[in-house]
């Protein structure tokens, strides 16, 4: 039920409401603390109490709106929606000087992203003149909500073709994910980009994005595994930039990860296998015949494929939980991130790792295609289903 009172909303409640005021009435609940409890005024209150059906039952009548303007607004609604789901296409070519290959790749995007965008060609292209806030009004009456956009890889159809040979191969052996130790790199940095949304009823009150042009950054080494966790700092190398300065670079060469693996040795022979994705330092360890020497199996890793990596969804946790703490400078920075690594329950990266097989799962039926966190929850309430 909306927490707003009848002259704000003229008395409207929904059926949740509705069963709760009803509810609270045959409990014994007087009318004023029915109105205090639900937020709501004491005639919206006493207008629901006399009506035997739920809103939902109610004669679809609009209040003073006559049927020409309900056809309008039906009209309207119906051009946002078209403008909406508009896409575009353009092709772009591209050429490698080294390898002589020229190139022309297609792309698709929607044509009107935003409601700003939407109600600009609306007043453009027909005759109605609406705000953006208009818009946003009849896509959320069409059922439309807001969502942020998650970061993924272009993938190519190579890319999804080997992308789906390597999942049909992983699901082969349905025991890899308890027998594998996934790893990768992460960079933490002191600019704030989780918290991009905040709920205000003044907008000068909303905080500002913290940014700096040259943040603090602390590059980390994470392994993952059932029963299994582990996080190593890469070291920080001071090195001198184009314009001769001094600097402290932090990145991941092939002789430092020789050196990071060394220390987790014993537990990756312990594991069946080991993931790591095709990094060139990565690429330069397996071909040296590092993990041969040492017994170690190493997964087939097919190329852009970070979202079938359950341990993003650990950088992801750890890095919300970094940045509530507003670290400042290089070692409480590191601290920080150490600190939100050792406090995720073992019991919560089990999860992720036993979701390997629902992210194989979803990229199978999406064809290769780029697997998001709500195609795995949908994937694993499946499963749950089917269970009971």
């Amino acid at each position: 039920m909306v927490s707003f009172n009848a002259h704000r909303c003229r008395g409207r409640v929904d059926d949740v409401g509705f069963v709760l005021i009803h509810q609270a009435k045959d409990r014994g609940d007087s009318i004023s603390k029915i109105a205090r409890d639900l937020h709501v005024a004491r005639s919206t209150v006493r207008r629901w109490l006399d009506r035997p059906k739920a809103p939902s039952k109610q004669a679809k009548r609009a209040s003073g709106v006559g049927k020409r303007v309900r056809r309008q607004i039906a009209a309207r609604r119906k051009a946002v929606l078209r403008l909406a789901r508009e896409t575009e296409s353009f092709e772009r070519e591209s050429f490698t000087p080294v390898r002589g290959i020229r190139r022309t790749r297609t792309f698709t995007r929607l044509k009107y992203p935003s409601s700003t965008d939407i109600a600009m060609a609306l007043n453009r292209l027909t005759d109605f003149n609406v705000t953006a806030t208009t818009v946003r009004r009849d896509l959320r009456a069409s059922g439309f909500r807001a969502y942020k956009r998650s970061a993924a890889p272009r993938l190519t159809a190579e890319h999804k073709a080997e992308r789906l040979e390597k999942c049909k191969q992983f699901q082969e052996d349905p025991l890899v994910m308890l027998q594998t130790i996934f790893c990768d790199e992460s960079n933490s940095d002191t600019n704030e980009k989780y918290r991009c949304f905040q709920w205000s009823d003044d907008p000068s009150t909303v905080e500002p994005l913290v940014i700096d042009q040259a943040p603090t950054k602390v590059m980390v080494l994470g392994f993952i595994g059932v029963g299994y966790k582990k996080l190593l700092r890469v070291p920080t190398v001071n090195r001198r930039n184009r314009h001769g300065n001094v600097v402290r670079s932090c990145s991941v060469t092939k002789e430092i990860y020789e050196q990071m693996l060394l220390e987790v040795v014993p537990d990756l022979q312990k594991a069946r296998y080991f993931m790591q994705d095709n990094a060139a330092a990565h690429t330069a360890v397996f071909n040296s015949g590092f993990f041969e020497r040492r017994g170690i199996d190493v997964l087939d890793w097919p190329a852009k494929s970070p979202d079938l990596n359950p341990i993003e969804t650990m950088w992801a946790i750890v890095g919300r939980a970094v940045e509530r703490m507003g670290p400042y400078g290089h070692d409480e920075l590191w601290t920080f991130v150490k600190r939100a690594w050792d406090d995720v329950p073992q019991e919560t990266v089990d999860r992720l790792v036993l979701e390997f097989d629902a992210r194989v799962q979803c990229c199978i039926n999406k064809g290769g295609d780029v697997v998001k966190r709500v195609d795995v929850r949908r994937e694993m309430k499946r499963r749950e289903k089917r269970a009971r």
